[in-house]
């Protein structure tokens, strides 16, 4: 999770404070002042968390989502038919003991397209770290036009006060029909969001 209060983060926020409000979403390669991970594992990682949020939906294909929150980062398990896949987008998980399938940063302006077989299961993801900060969980579903009925999952955090008067929020939307699910994390402090689609393909007993 980011910590607000780090000197990186100070830092960061003593530089915005000079950049007009109206200058800020022309600053894409601004970077977050701590490192951001997505990171996919086979099973379900050992890793002690604190979740703030969670829920359970199963998708058209008979994939269960175990749906989580864990501070300004999310887990999502996919399980099948004895097996399972475990996403990550949160700090590196350094502590984290499994059969991890891939790990990478997230960079402020760039696009990252993902796929991967796993057993009987094709998970394809998209992430994006973007110069805009949506307020509310609606503007981030407003901003991908029509679409079908969602199950939501969200968690607001206190913003540190010498930084912004933003509310920060981590949110997931699945799409139970579509086989998918969309997340989003909200960085006042940076003016940037975190925004990815994933999407799952499964045979069960293939």
């Amino acid at each position: 999770m980011l910590t607000e209060t780090s000197p990186a983060s100070r830092i960061f926020t003593s530089i915005l404070q000079f950049i007009p409000e109206e200058k800020l979403t022309s600053f894409p390669f601004i970077l977050m002042p701590d490192s951001i991970y997505f990171s996919l594992f086979k099973g379900i990682p050992d890793c002690p968390v604190t979740i703030f949020n969670q829920g359970q939906w199963t998708l058209e294909n008979r994939l269960v989502l175990d749906t989580c929150i864990i501070g300004k980062s999310h887990r999502v398990t996919s399980q099948g038919e004895g097996m399972s896949v475990t996403e990550f987008i949160a700090c590196s998980p350094d502590e984290m003991e499994g059969d991890q399938l891939d790990h990478f940063p997230l960079k402020a302006g760039e696009n990252y397209a993902r796929e991967y077989q796993v057993e009987n299961i094709n998970y394809s993801v998209n992430i994006e770290m973007v110069p805009r900060l949506f307020q509310t969980m609606d503007d981030f579903l407003g901003s991908m036009g029509e679409i079908p009925p969602m199950k939501i999952l969200t968690h607001s955090f206190e913003p540190a006060k010498s930084t912004t008067e933003s509310w920060p929020f981590t949110g997931l939307a699945v799409d139970p029909a579509g086989n998918r699910f969309f997340t989003i994390h909200t960085y006042p402090e940076n003016r940037l969001s975190i925004v990815s689609k994933t999407r799952l393909q499964y045979i069960a007993g293939s």
